[in-house]
């Protein structure tokens, strides 16, 4: 598959806008299509103008919609983000989960889910910000929510790692300390608006969550393969 083509397989497709007039579409599925537009009018805006300045009609420019409309599906742009954050979350966990693998071949099958963390990450760009960047000027409720996804995509990345003997450590330690290094250098490459580039953090993300479960030797090995 060529390059372009990859980039193109991991693009979340923005949702269609349902045809005016009578269309005798179930008001179902009207009011799904409405919200998925909302959703990525709200991703869109808030990469653009960032949180505090996106407005009502940032939001639902993209998707053609009306103030009215909005505020038939939430109540305020928190809520709007809200909704929006966890649709890029299941979004991502989701294609992080989908890659397949070999036990035997643990580690090269977290280095499989992290290239397609990148790749997923690398053709949103705009998702990329609004997952990432956004939650930290948001409020103190959305940033907590946001370390706790960042340590359960961390848990899909290294599902199914070997049990490390004779370490204990408190429940989910392991896995803030992966999520927060992998934040900080996903951020760098987006602050320097180098998303295309983010492929290149493979190896430095793959040694990064392999270490802690197999050791520094083998992890460099394999995120050099």
């Amino acid at each position: 598959m060529a390059k372009g083509d990859a980039k193109e397989e991991g693009r979340a497709a923005a949702p269609a806008r349902l045809p005016r007039g009578r269309h005798g579409l179930p008001r179902e599925m009207v009011a799904e299509n409405q919200r998925e537009r909302l959703i990525a009018g709200i991703i869109a805006a808030v990469a653009e103008h960032g949180y505090a300045e996106t407005t009502i009609a940032a939001i639902v420019k993209p998707g053609a919609l009306s103030r009215k409309t909005f505020y038939e599906h939430f109540k305020n742009k928190e809520e709007c983000f809200d909704a929006a954050y966890e649709a890029c979350f299941e979004y991502l966990r989701g294609e992080v989960a989908a890659v397949e693998g070999d036990k035997k071949e643990w580690g090269l099958w977290v280095r499989a889910r992290i290239d397609r963390l990148l790749e997923v990450l690398a053709a949103e760009p705009d998702l990329a910000s609004f997952f990432l960047i956004a939650p930290a000027s948001v409020g103190e409720k959305v940033a907590l929510r946001h370390h706790e996804a960042m340590r359960e995509l961390v848990g899909e990345l290294a599902a199914g790692a070997p049990k490390r003997r004779g370490k204990s450590e408190p429940a989910g330690t392991r896995e803030q300390a992966l999520a927060g290094g992998i934040s900080r250098l996903v951020v760098r490459k987006l602050d320097d608006v180098e998303a295309e580039k983010l492929g290149e953090l493979l190896p430095a993300l793959t040694e990064l969550v392999l270490r802690p479960y197999i050791g520094s030797e083998e992890a460099a090995h394999i995120a050099g393969a």
